[in-house]
């Protein structure tokens, strides 16, 4: 109802509710004139009279209240229209600053990264280890701890009973390894920043020295001793001043090889360098590159040296661009990390102190020593596979770590399925089946090998097919992929491609299941090297994550194997796919 329909009627009722007075000349007619009968109405119309007035002044009431809701309703539209209008303003800047924090939120990203830097170059140049390390004087001091044990084999036992050749043997095995740490440990305080034909530069005023630069930058900022070291062509004999060091070029490996620094910074965009001085390949080396081309012209040979060493953690790459950084990968490299002033302190540093494999020659001396006794490095597929089958679990130490690394599989595939027994498993280069069989009793195994002779009689059950998983296709989607003695005898760029293919064969929520050789286990081991007839990739559990990262897996499983699980022989790894 309108309001002026409500007020029209309001008039109406009004009219019509008038009672009729006792006096009035229709009231005396309608009555019969009869005296009598209006007095007796008269107390009733009376009362009618008021009841009328009463209805009237509360319809007056009513008729304001509506009114006075009607343009309180009016105003309440008018501020909620002003309400959306301020709402709809307030989401614009809500949204505004959503997009600036946002950008707040990068740059304190960035800010918090940067302050971490600086964090760490200050831990490391307060820590008093560190700075033990750096303060290395040369003495080499026998703890007593170590004398103890070089003791312990004649305690306890009479004069005539000590074999004191045999004690010689081991009292000077057990000094003899705490004197080659001390060496390492003592090394430890030399970095050095090598280039060529630095004299030069140094008497054109408007050339510019970018490895100078670098020396420059860490004796600034470095707790670590740093020495500048360029090779010249002009020179007969070195020159020392201070940590300013010139070589002749000739010989010039061996000059660099006797400063024995714990870390070489390469400035010198012709990887060259090394090629000419093959002493140098086998130091920790740090190469900033800034130009795509230094890779060509290499022989086959050296590229081959410059892949074995980056992937054994040795050599580290520092790239300019994303252009260099596609050349490494091109040429069998690992993904380098990106130049930044601000962290390259903190990165040689950091690399410096990372663990890596000691002792290590050039794989050419390497497989000459193992030519001189008869023996062959074991680095195609076929190879491996033989002295896998020669060498493997034969031994109870064998059979032990074969155990732990069954009993790994099963827990893996347990813990991730809750223990489903109907799983499809595709085990690659199965050998003599020992994995197959463990996957077998999870489910269904499709187990493949380019030699399928030695699992064909020993495990019943499996889908066994001759396949080289590299050059090969295979058909199927696998709730889990194992890959045990294989993916670790292959170089970075041949590993690349086993990942990707394992990618595509490896259901969305799967499980890669691979073991993994420790650095530093092979680094506590490896002495002898004519002695060491297997090339394999061996990692710290920092760099399997990087690489497993790279190449599109996470690490969900990682499971130590081996007698010493504090000095592991390997990890069983568990990854899956990094969305």
């Amino acid at each position: 109802m309108k309001d002026k329909d409500f007020i029209s009627n309001a008039d109406k009722i009004r009219e019509l509710s008038k009672a009729y007075s006792k006096d009035d000349e229709k009231s005396k007619k309608l009555f019969g004139g009869n005296k009598a009968n209006l007095e007796k109405i008269d107390t009733f119309g009376n009362a009618q009279n008021r009841f009328n007035s009463n209805v009237c002044r509360a319809l007056d009431d009513t008729n304001t209240s509506f009114q006075e809701l009607c343009d309180k309703i009016n105003t309440l539209e008018t501020k909620l229209a002003t309400v959306v209008q301020q709402n709809d303003s307030l989401k614009s800047r809500i949204n505004a600053l959503q997009k600036n924090d946002v950008m707040v939120i990068d740059s304190c990203i960035k800010a918090c990264a940067e302050n971490t830097t600086l964090i760490n170059n200050y831990v490391r140049k307060i820590n008093p280890t560190l700075r033990d390390n750096v303060n290395y004087d040369g003495k080499k001091e026998i703890s007593i701890n170590t004398l103890n044990d070089a003791l312990a084999f004649g305690k306890e036992k009479n004069l005539n009973d000590i074999d004191f050749n045999a004690w010689s043997t081991y009292y000077k095995n057990i000094l003899r390894g705490e004197l080659h740490n001390i060496s390492i440990d003592g090394a430890k305080n030399i970095v050095t920043v090598l280039c060529k034909g630095a004299l030069k530069s140094f008497k054109d005023a408007n050339a510019h020295n970018n490895a100078f630069d670098v020396y420059k930058t860490l004796k600034r900022s470095s707790i670590y001793n740093i020495k500048f070291v360029s090779i010249e062509d002009s020179l007969e004999h070195p020159i020392f001043d201070g940590d300013f060091i010139c070589v002749p070029s000739v010989g010039a490996g061996t000059y660099v090889s006797v400063i024995e620094s714990a870390l070489c910074v390469l400035c010198n965009d012709s990887l060259d360098i090394l090629n000419d001085y093959s002493e140098l390949l086998t130091q920790k080396t740090i190469f900033k590159l800034t130009q795509e081309d230094c890779f060509d012209g290499l022989n086959k040979d050296f590229l081959e040296e410059l892949r074995y060493f980056n992937d054994l953690g040795i050599h580290k790459y520092l790239i300019s661009s994303s252009e260099v950084g596609n050349m490494l990968v091109k040429n069998g490299l690992h993904e380098a990390t990106t130049f930044s002033e601000s962290s390259f302190v903190d990165v040689v540093e950091t690399f410096l102190e990372e663990s890596t494999v000691k002792n290590v020659i050039t794989l050419k001396d390497w497989k000459d020593a193992l030519k001189k006794s008869n023996k062959s490095l074991a680095i195609s597929n076929q190879d491996v596979i033989k002295y896998h089958k020669e060498h493997d679990f034969n031994t109870y130490a064998s059979k032990i770590f074969n155990f732990m690394e069954l009993q790994n599989v099963g827990l893996i595939l347990e813990d991730r399925f809750d223990n489903n027994k109907n799983l499809n498993t595709l085990d690659i280069s199965c050998g003599d089946g020992r994995i197959t069989q463990e996957c077998l009793t999870y489910g269904k195994c499709t187990a493949i090998d380019t030699n399928i002779d030695y699992i064909k009689d020993k495990v019943k059950g499996a889908d066994v097919s001759k396949l080289d998983y590299i050059s090969d296709d295979v058909k199927g989607s696998f709730d889990a992929i194992t890959c045990f003695r294989f993916i670790n005898h292959f170089d970075y760029a041949t590993r690349k491609t086993i990942y990707k293919k394992i990618l595509s064969n490896l259901k969305d929520n799967g499980i890669f299941i691979m073991d993994v050789p420790s650095v530093t286990f092979e680094s506590s081991n490896k002495k002898v090297w004519q002695d060491c007839e297997l090339y394999q990739k061996c990692w710290t559990k920092q760099s399997i994550t990087e690489e497993l990262k790279a190449n599109g897996f996470k690490i969900r499983y990682i499971i130590p194997t081996g007698e010493d699980l504090n000095n592991p022989i390997t990890w069983t790894i568990g990854a899956i796919k990094n969305y």
